[in-house]
């Protein structure tokens, strides 16, 4: 059965969270980062199946999102994620059970999990990226990208793009659910934001050679929302000499929710259980 609760952050924000663990002992912790518009319940048929291989799954909605507090779709300052996330880990800390814990972040989770992975000690056993926003997709035009933060500095609230939602899933069920779901952002991305993102993949670029953790890299070759090309950088120029990388050649967005999930969670469960 899930559980729910909320944590105190920084800035006297409270972010709420979601707990998931197995009836018998546990064999690892895994620790799930959601994607931008997105909340972390839409997580849920992937903490079930983590649950049922043995693994204590615990996830949060990032401020901004889902049940949190924030302006919606709004990021003032990425740093703000890695912090939040420095603060849930020591959250659940007493609560762990004594087994391996592994990061998984999925799109811009996967953004804030190597930053974070990049500037912080972490003591977890691996890292897995699913999807990760490490590059523009392709969908979008270059030179609205590079003006996105000139347009930024003068007009931070414009909108300059957003998610089509079609992108996420082969399965209509899912873009139906998404598009109905008043938990998820259906707005557009203001510059600042836009920026943010920009500014965050080229210092995540520039120090690729500080991800050292053991990873597996997890990307559909259809994903049209985020460019596969970030995660191919993230596998051939991080500094760690245990990664994999599991293109699903026709696979969308949110693998985890897509025709081929089942394949991706077990690719998952197998990779943790090898490294215990």
């Amino acid at each position: 059965m899930f559980k729910e609760g909320w944590f105190d952050a920084n800035e006297r924000v409270r972010l709420y969270e979601r707990r998931l663990l197995p009836e018998g002992a546990a064999l690892a912790n895994v620790v799930i980062i959601h994607g931008y518009g997105d909340h972390c319940a839409r997580y849920d048929w992937a903490m079930e199946r983590l649950c049922e291989a043995n693994m204590a799954v615990f996830t949060y909605d990032q401020r901004g999102h889902g049940q949190s507090p924030g302006k919606r779709g709004y990021i003032h300052r990425f740093e703000d994620f890695l912090d939040d996330l420095d603060v849930f880990l020591a959250h659940i800390a007493p609560d762990l059970p004594e087994v391996p814990l592994f990061l998984m972040g999925h799109s811009m989770g996967g953004m804030v999990l190597a930053r974070y992975a990049q500037t912080r000690t972490v003591t977890a056993r691996g890292l897995v990226f699913s999807s990760p926003f490490l590059a523009f997709s392709d969908d979008i035009p270059k030179f609205l990208v590079a003006l996105g933060p000139v347009i930024a500095r003068v007009f931070p609230w414009m909108p300059i793009g957003g998610v089509d939602n079609r992108g996420l899933s082969r399965d209509p069920a899912v873009i139906e659910a998404a598009d109905k779901d008043p938990l998820c952002y259906h707005g557009r991305v203001a510059a600042h934001t836009g920026s943010e993102f920009y500014r965050i993949i080229r210092i995540i670029e520039d120090n690729l050679g500080k991800i050292t953790m053991p990873m597996l890299v997890l990307h559909g070759g259809a994903d049209h929302v985020v460019s596969p090309s970030g995660s191919n950088m993230l596998h051939e120029r991080a500094a760690a000499t245990d990664k994999e990388l599991r293109i699903f050649s026709e696979g969308y967005h949110e693998l985890f929710n897509d025709l081929d999930k089942e394949e991706f969670v077990g690719e998952i469960v197998a990779w943790i259980k090898s490294k215990l």
